[in-house]
């Protein structure tokens, strides 16, 4: 893949990830009638974009990798740490963007992610544990299966 693929991959998960936090949102906001349900839609199409860029750039990341063994430019005794950092970081991603989101008071005077709105830390550990725990097999799997049409040199 060229890096234009990576980047246009990255932004389509990112992008669904968010369109998925504000379409939910939005659709919860009208049926509860509200007279500005755009303004109910900020903060889940953060959260969710902030997952997103973590499962995003994992996904990349680890395509990545898992090209760099299977062409022979990256041995498999790297494929398994880098891909455990690439997790690592992407576990704790959304918890620092959505930390930062909390910051946006002090410039602008929104109150993002405060209070009952909090709450979005509770299902953390679902998605920057499991996603990534999730994608770390599948990419170790994937790394460590012989490339189709090669056999294996011993």
């Amino acid at each position: 893949m060229k890096a234009l693929k990576f980047a246009v991959l990255w932004g389509v998960l990112v992008l669904s990830f968010a369109g998925y936090g504000f379409w939910g949102a939005y659709d919860e906001a009208r049926q509860l009638h509200f007279v500005y349900p755009l303004g109910f839609t900020l903060e889940p199409t953060v959260g969710w974009a902030a997952y997103g860029v973590g499962t995003a750039t994992l996904v990349v990341v680890g395509l990545i990798i898992v090209r760099g063994v299977r062409f022979g430019w990256l041995g498999k005794g790297w494929a398994v740490p880098l891909l455990l950092l690439s997790s690592s970081l992407s576990a704790v991603s959304p918890l620092v963007i959505i930390q930062l989101a909390t910051r946006v008071r002090d410039y602008t005077g929104m109150h993002l992610f405060h209070g009952e709105h909090g709450v979005w830390l509770v299902p953390s550990p679902l998605f920057d544990l499991g996603i990534p725990a999730f994608a770390f097999v599948v990419f170790v799997v994937w790394a460590f299966i012989p490339k189709p049409g090669r056999e294996e040199h011993r």
